[in-house]
């Protein structure tokens, strides 16, 4: 089975249905919708997934890594289960345009693996945007970290993905995280 995925970037609540019912009219063939978490709207990424699994079979939230806790994720995940989400897609994130907003020094992969360790069902995808960040970097974590490799068995469903697209639909190249 063929799987389509939309981002979707719904302002508030009333935005999302809007985007919903246009999508159900003149893209039927998408079953997925992936939403990014931008704190500038009234709708967290998991709020508004949890609303469009009411229309769609699968809602993909971004999780900004910057915002938990790499130890303090069983809240997050509590969120995800109450609004029935099993797959989020873990991106660094941009630093918050309100001073003072808290943030930790998270980066994706410390919260893709507490992710894991704690809910191992949960499918996690992986993004980096090469325009924001040092790909390099991004890729070579395992050297200028004094963080262990991650195992098969911890991140087994992660991805490490080129694109903005997780999943099946991924136009880039996607390796497992621990190969």
């Amino acid at each position: 089975m063929t799987r389509v995925s939309l981002e979707l970037v719904p302002r508030s609540r009333a935005s999302l249905d809007a985007d919903l019912a246009a999508i159900a009219a003149q893209f039927p063939s998408v079953d997925t919708v992936n939403i990014p978490d931008l704190l500038r709207f009234e709708l967290r990424s998991w709020e508004a997934c949890g609303h469009a699994r009411r229309k769609l079979p699968r809602a993909i939230p971004h999780l900004r890594a910057m915002d938990f806790a790499p130890e303090r994720v069983e809240p997050l995940l509590a969120e995800l289960a109450a609004h029935g989400l099993g797959e989020v897609l873990v991106v660094r994130g941009d630093p918050p345009q309100e001073p003072g907003r808290r943030v930790f020094p998270t980066r994706s992969h410390e919260l893709i693996e507490a992710l894991k360790r704690a809910r191992p069902e949960l499918t996690v995808y992986a993004a980096l945007d090469p325009y924001r960040a040092s790909l390099r970097d991004e890729l070579d974590w395992r050297s200028a970290s004094a963080t262990p490799a991650p195992t098969a068995s911890s991140v087994s469903r992660s991805s490490i993905c080129a694109c903005s697209t997780p999943g099946p639909t991924c136009s880039g190249t996607r390796r497992p995280t621990g190969a």
